[in-house]
């Protein structure tokens, strides 16, 4: 496991940025758990079974509690880029509000920067481990 080094102000940029997302994502998923009355109309006018919004809604709320932790945040934002990538596709696929398909878009490239500046981050935190290494092995 890699150890944190000094954040800049673009690594607490992502970070702020990772926590407004996960906060998103638990708002989002915890409503669809919740079956909000809005939500359960908005699956049905997509066709959708009852218990995609209940899967969605686990993955979304699982996924914010991610984007809040370190270790998690890589995964956690690629998988919920790729979820509101399904969400955009789902929109554009049933022609209803396809303004929403803007929101969803911004959400998911959001969610990529994250993953990637996460990806970023690592690397150059497995490089700085990587002369250590080098000295403890036979």
């Amino acid at each position: 496991m890699t150890t944190a080094h000094a954040a800049n102000k673009s690594d607490k940029r992502m970070q702020a940025l990772a926590y407004g997302l996960g906060l998103a994502h638990l708002v989002f998923g915890v409503t669809k758990l919740a079956a909000v009355p809005t939500l359960v109309e908005q699956f049905r006018g997509w066709e959708l079974p009852p218990w995609m919004m209940y899967f969605v809604g686990a993955a979304q709320l699982l996924g914010g509690v991610g984007l809040f932790i370190r270790n998690l945040r890589l995964p956690s934002s690629f998988a919920m880029g790729l979820v509101m990538i399904g969400a955009t596709v789902t929109v554009l696929a049933t022609g209803q509000e396809r303004p929403m398909a803007l929101l969803t878009i911004a959400i998911a490239a959001l969610c990529f920067l994250v993953a990637g500046h996460r990806l970023m981050q690592l690397a150059r935190e497995l490089a700085a481990e990587a002369p250590e290494r080098m000295r403890r092995s036979p």
